[in-house]
This record gives C-alpha cells, structure tokens and sequence, in this order.
C-alpha cells in the first residue's frame, strides 16, 4: 500500500501524474457484474499531515475545496489507469456534472489544463448550474484557442415542464453571442429588442477591452453596474496614440444616439440601419481586440480566394 502526500491545489496535474506512477501495477478486474467490479493488489491512501502531525480523518479536516480537488485527482488518475485496459475502439468518454462546484473560482481553471494535457483525446462533457463558471470557462478556452476543441450549449426549461429542456449552441465569447441575438432580433423585426442586444454586446465588449488591455477602471463594489460610459471615457484617456479613435468615436455616436434611450423605458424612434451600425462597429471592435472564437478569428484572416 503506498501513501500518497495531499498536494496544493496549484499542483493538482503533477499528482495526478504521480497517481497514476502509483498505481501502475494496478488491475481492474473488469468483473461481468457491478457488484464485483474494482481494482486488485494496491489501494490509494492519501496521508494529511498539518504542522508535521498526521490528521487521522482527512474527511473531517479538510475544507470542500481540498476534498474536492484530492477526489477529482484521484478520479483522473483512475480514468487513465482504465484507459491503459480499454479496448482501443472503446470509446473514451467522461461526464463532469457538477463536480467543480467545491472548487473555488481559482482553482477550477486549472482544472481546465489538466483536462487539456491528460485527456486531450477523450469526449469532456462539462455540466454545471454556474453562469459565471460557465462564462469563466469558455474565455479561458478562448484566450487560449482551446475553444475551437470545444463545443459551448445552454440548455433553458420551456415554462410547461411536460416538454423537454431545450439546448442552444453559443459562441465562446459573450459579446459574440449577444450580438447574434441583437442580428435574430432585427431579423425578425424586434428592434427594440435588437438595440438591447446591441447595448449588451457593446458593454460587454468595453469591459473585456479593459481587461485585455490593463485600462484602469474606478474601483466599485459591484462592478456589473459601472455603467459602460464610464469603461468608454477610462479607454480614451488610455489610447493616447489614438490607435482606437475611429472605433472608439463611432461606439460614442451609437451610444449617444441609440444605446442608451433603448436602455430605458419608451418607444424610441430608431432605424434598422442605426441597429445595423451600432452592431458592425462592436464587431469591429471585438476583431480588433481578436476576442472573436478562435474558428471566426481564422476565417476572417484567410485571404480571399
């Protein structure tokens, strides 16, 4: 029996490594009944110590996020030792439903690395409940060109419960998607709903220009409601060499005369051609920044043919 020591969550990819060295000589014994199936001739034990001293029930003393992260490593190293004993026209396929919600925020995207490095050539499938995981998740991938590896959905209720949840494909930046909503909805004629799209596109575009570009922005305790003028006046004073002036300039003018009164009660008198001008420019905004998905990105650079 081999005793393993609990590694920081910082190094979960290296234990997950020295688990599966562990457990080399392990067999599955692949038992035709549930009952009886499991892993013969070793057992994994992690050993705790705190301040040199050996905690006797881990279960008791480590906090959910350190419970979690030693599970899902332990998991995974299973998963790569049974993958060394599946037939190489098996599928290799693995669910995550809601396993990440022990982790903090901090400590689930490098979960999103060891997935990349250990099981690259698997079907991931990642459930989860968390919006703001959900939005976390898909930019890392995007920043990192890993989304074009994945495949994003949401999945909404209808309000009569006897049907079934309906699943919708979205792109792996927010601005992205929201502008296709603001395009559905001026196509169909919305154009009240299309100017809030677009005014949704338009903001989240300003904040991820912030966080792209390291724009120092006012200190808020929710920043959800620094209002998007406030990001468009901090970006000015930044580009000093006016690099951004024409882009910048026309989001002013949308802003000023379609954005904001859409944003607000009343039926405004707007054009689909005024829509149509605040959605290209945020576009061209989002292809400036290159924080289209990564497949958009490509083609848009492709020469013509």
């Amino acid at each position: 029996m081999r005793r393993p020591v609990l590694p920081r969550a910082r190094n979960r990819a290296r234990f997950i490594r020295r688990a599966t060295s562990w457990t080399k000589h392990i067999a599955y014994n692949n038992s035709q009944t549930k009952e009886g199936r499991g892993y013969d001739d070793c057992e994994v034990v992690p050993e705790i110590t705190f301040h040199g001293d050996p905690v006797a029930h881990p279960q008791l003393f480590l906090n959910e996020a350190r419970l979690s992260a030693l599970a899902l490593a332990i998991y995974f190293a299973g998963r790569k030792l049974a993958e060394k004993q599946t037939k190489n026209d098996m599928p290799r396929i693995m669910v995550l439903d809601d396993v990440l919600i022990g982790l903090d925020q901090a400590n689930r995207v490098p979960l999103l690395d060891v997935l990349a490095e250990h099981f690259r050539d698997w079907q991931v499938i990642i459930l989860t409940h968390d919006r703001v995981w959900f939005d976390i998740a898909r930019h890392y991938q995007r920043v990192g060109h890993a989304d074009k590896f994945w495949t994003y959905w949401q999945l909404h209720q209808p309000q009569d419960h006897y049907f079934a949840p309906v699943a919708t494909d979205v792109d792996s930046s927010v601005s992205t998607q929201v502008l296709s909503q603001a395009r559905r909805f001026l196509k169909e004629g919305h154009l009240h709903a299309a100017g809030n799209a677009a005014r949704l596109a338009t903001e989240f575009a300003l904040r991820e220009f912030c966080a792209i570009k390291g724009v120092l922005v006012p200190y808020v305790a929710l920043p959800k409601f620094l209002p998007a003028s406030t990001f468009l006046e901090c970006i000015e004073k930044w580009d000093v060499d006016q690099h951004y002036i024409s882009i910048i300039n026309s989001i002013r003018m949308y802003t000023t005369i379609l954005l904001n009164p859409l944003s607000h009660g009343g039926t405004p008198e707007v054009t689909p051609n005024e829509i149509t001008g605040a959605i290209e420019v945020v576009d061209k905004l989002l292809f400036a920044l290159r924080v289209l998905p990564t497949a958009e990105m490509k083609r848009r650079r492709a020469p013509a043919i």
